[in-house]
């Protein structure tokens, strides 16, 4: 599907891969993967960026919660931040605070585009 759509952005939650499944075997080339697996069954989440664009990935951001983010930089513009987010049905009120705290710290002294998924 990727082939012949050519997305430049992916998001991708509940990808029920871990670190024994490399980038590769899931995406073709071409793409910059930014992941955080949770190596348990369900959750996992990622970024998949298109290589010709700039990003890199900004784990500064990143708090107990299961998320991942990354940023694009596109020549003029700021910065755009990109963030997958998995919301397990076990919720509660520690996950929120988790990503109240990540997104206090993307948006602190920045003057930030965020996307979430």
């Amino acid at each position: 599907m990727l082939d012949s759509t050519k997305q430049d952005i992916i998001f991708g939650t509940e990808t029920w891969i871990n670190s024994s499944i490399k980038d590769s075997q899931i995406f073709p080339p071409g793409y910059n993967i930014y992941r955080n697996d949770r190596n348990l069954n369900g959750g996992e989440v990622l970024v998949a960026v298109c290589d010709n664009l700039i990003s890199s990935p900004v784990t500064e951001l990143q708090t107990d919660y299961e998320m991942v983010w990354c940023k694009l930089e596109l020549v003029g513009h700021n910065a755009i931040y990109l963030t997958s987010i998995y919301n397990p049905k076990t919720s509660n009120k520690e996950v929120y605070k988790q990503f109240d705290i990540s997104m206090s710290r993307a948006t602190n002294g920045k003057n930030a585009f965020i996307i979430a998924s």
